[in-house]
């Protein structure tokens, strides 16, 4: 399969390595602003389940809580995030590797007879 660079002026192939360096390239540099936003979301989700929707205002120990919850779960996302461009890296490499090496044959030499004949 081959896909097209879209930002490049002239079509470019793209490989399947190139594919997934770019797919770790996009993650490296939004990986911070995903864990904030994913932290956020949970941290929401988290107050609002507890007091059934409705936030108070303050600094109460439920926003504490909230508080700690979104860290703890920013620091979870941010693992999972770096593992994942871990393993995109990885796999480019590996990708890279594979393409630039031939393919290996076996070749099985054949028993030579002896100039004698026999």
């Amino acid at each position: 399969m081959v896909r097209f660079l879209p930002f490049a002026s002239i079509a470019t192939p793209m490989t399947r390595a190139d594919l997934v360096a770019a797919r770790a390239a996009w993650m490296e540099r939004h990986r911070k602003t995903l864990a904030v936003a994913i932290a956020s979301v949970g941290a929401l989700l988290f107050s609002m389940d507890v007091t059934n929707g409705f936030v108070r205002p303050g600094l109460s120990m439920l926003t504490r809580m909230s508080f700690f919850v979104g860290f703890v779960v920013w620091v979870v996302a941010t693992l999972v995030l770096a593992g994942v461009t871990t393993a995109w890296e990885a796999k480019a490499e590996r990708l890279r590797v594979e393409e630039a090496t031939p393919r290996a044959e076996v070749v099985r030499e054949r028993k030579r007879r002896s100039a004698s004949g026999g």
